[in-house]
């Protein structure tokens, strides 16, 4: 057994992966071949990607929506406690990663589904099929949940207006917000999804990721903007002093009544046109300002600032974060396991470097999760010490609560709309691939299934639209992306990352040899020369048949918990 604590030294060596597939005799054996180890899946051999490159491949592939729903876990768990818990889910993906390197070297396949195959048969790969479907499904529906929550502010912002008057144009309403989504699914996401090849979505692509770190740059730069309490900040005090003067219309339900058996809603009023969002983070601001007791009498948003702080201004803002908080963190791990999903999109990566070695990898790997790391955390932490206790599930939504066109708020908005909007269709594309493949025969290579044009239509553009219809029911009826990144951690992300690794490398090579004497094949992907094991290496063999057993074990338990708790809390 290797880990990544043992001395083996590697070299690579200049041999193709062998061709080959999965039998197709019917048999479930998990170790079952036609002779040969199977293949890497021909549309993933590149072998041209050099380090940077590769870096950048899989920063692509880790960084995501998760960013948005990590500020909050910084008030639920402390600062300690999110920064260790954040720590432990970085190294312990990149430990699965390695796992996965360990048993793609031993069989010589990059198709996670292979994988699975191998270890279970035809339902490991059917439960990991539907697992990665899933997984892209959930992480479409955030991603373009946040173009719904964004982009009609996006427009106010940059048009310099509020959804005000009854000539106020539809598409400046934030109850119209699903249309402009429909238009962005329908009118920019699935006509990027219909070409056999998405190759054209690759620059596309990285220049999302691109657009997502600058959306943590502007979080990090927003903090500087935005003083303790928010009434002292000039972004702040429109916004503040619109509720403290129109709230009565919320608190009392005024903003709509009934003329005649239909539903009349009020237009002129501000809050009125507010989204939930903003009026339950207005609620939990509870700002209440004095201004007769400061003897102003025709008070302007303006005035706020001059308020004496302790005399004539109340809320509910407390500049704490608490160090440590451990009745929560059970309920934080799914969401950071979702941030840090990588594994899938892993392997090919891994299959397309110029020398595709695994300590070339392992290097790769390590850099990646490392910089990504920093991002999260300086992000996360930036946004938790700028709303402390009002931080929100939806990191944006106080920002652009106070003020849509702040320069920085927009270029954050625009960034992170542009990002998911451009890799929606890349999670589309993997998603139907995999439902397409696992009904294909054995060793057939996706490109060839769609080749002609009846399988394009009812395999590709088929699956296209079955997809986008879910998705658009999805987005258009959730209330909170909340949901999304619970189930997605809980099910598609803690099965990517924590149970099949860990369950694929006990079944593979612990438990079972590979067929056919691989170790000293003369086609392996690396060849080993010298094998020295340290004392951590054979404590290590000492304890596998308990470790992995353990963590897969801990996976599920965490799965069940998770969803029992989602039941429970949609229930009540």
């Amino acid at each position: 057994m290797k880990s990544l604590f043992s001395n083996e030294k590697e070299v690579p060596v200049e041999i193709p992966f062998t061709k080959g597939h999965i039998s197709s005799s019917g048999s479930d054996s998990p170790t079952s071949y036609t002779g040969t180890p199977i293949s890497v899946d021909d549309e993933f051999v590149g072998g041209e990607a050099g380090f940077f490159a590769s870096v950048f491949n899989l920063m692509n592939g880790i960084l995501g929506c998760g960013i948005v729903g990590l500020p909050i876990l910084v008030m639920n768990i402390g600062t300690i406690g999110f920064t260790v818990g954040l720590l432990s889910v970085a190294i312990f993906a990149l430990w699965t990663i390695d796992l996965l390197l360990q048993i793609c070297v031993k069989y010589k396949t990059t198709v996670y589904e292979d994988l699975a195959t191998l270890a279970f048969g035809r339902p490991g790969r059917i439960y990991t099929s539907f697992v990665i479907a899933l997984s892209c499904f959930i992480a479409q529906g955030a991603f373009l949940y946040i173009v719904k929550d964004n982009i009609v502010g996006i427009l106010q912002g940059l048009f310099l207006t509020d959804a005000m008057g009854e000539n106020t144009s539809w598409y400046l309403r934030e109850e119209n917000d699903w249309i402009l989504t429909l238009i962005v699914i329908w009118g920019i996401v699935a006509p990027l999804t219909l070409p056999r090849q998405i190759n054209f979505l690759g620059k596309s692509s990285g220049v999302a990721m691109l657009g997502m770190m600058v959306f943590a740059a502007m979080l990090i730069a927003l903090k500087s903007k935005v003083e303790y309490p928010i009434h002292k900040s000039e972004l702040a005090v429109k916004f503040l002093y619109t509720w403290d003067q129109e709230k009565s219309y919320i608190l009392e339900e005024k903003c709509c009544f009934d003329v005649d058996g239909e539903e009349e809603c009020l237009k002129n009023v501000t809050v009125c046109s507010w989204g939930d969002g903003t009026r339950e983070f207005a609620k939990k601001l509870d700002y209440q300002f004095d201004f007769a007791g400061a003897n102003i009498t025709d008070p302007k948003a303006e005035d706020i600032l001059s308020l004496d702080s302790d005399k004539f201004v109340t809320h509910s803002m407390i500049n704490e974060v608490s160090r440590f908080n451990g009745s929560n963190i059970y309920g934080a791990f799914p969401i950071m396991i979702f941030a840090f999903q990588c594994h899938a999109s892993a392997l090919p990566i891994y299959s397309e470097q110029k020398i595709p070695t695994r300590s070339n990898f392992l290097k790769v790997a390590i850099t990646s999760i490392t910089l990504v790391f920093l991002i999260y955390w300086a992000s996360a932490i930036a946004a938790a010490h700028t709303f402390y206790n009002v931080t929100w599930n939806q990191v944006m939504l106080p920002y652009i609560a106070m003020e849509q066109s702040e320069i920085l708020i927009l270029i954050a908005r625009i960034t992170i709309v542009n990002c998911v909007t451009l890799s929606a269709p890349l999670l589309l594309y993997t998603g139907r691939k995999t439902l397409v493949m696992l009904f294909a025969r054995p060793g057939s290579v996706y490109l060839k299934e769609i080749q002609s044009k009846d399988n394009y239509i009812k395999k590709h553009i088929g699956w296209a639209l079955v997809n986008l219809v879910a998705v658009s029911i999805l987005v258009c009826t959730i209330k909170n992306v909340g949901i999304i990144f619970d189930i997605g951690g809980a099910v598609t992300a803690n099965s990517i990352v924590v149970i099949l690794p860990t369950a694929f490398y006990y079944k593979l090579m612990i438990l079972n040899k590979p067929n056919g004497d691989v170790e000293n094949s003369t086609e392996p992907l690396v060849e080993k020369k010298k094998t020295n094991r340290g004392p951590m290496g054979k404590l290590l063999e000492t304890v596998s048949h308990y470790i992995y057993p353990f963590v897969t074990g801990a996976g599920l338990t965490l799965m069940v918990v998770m969803l029992g708790k989602i039941v429970m809390n949609s229930m009540y």
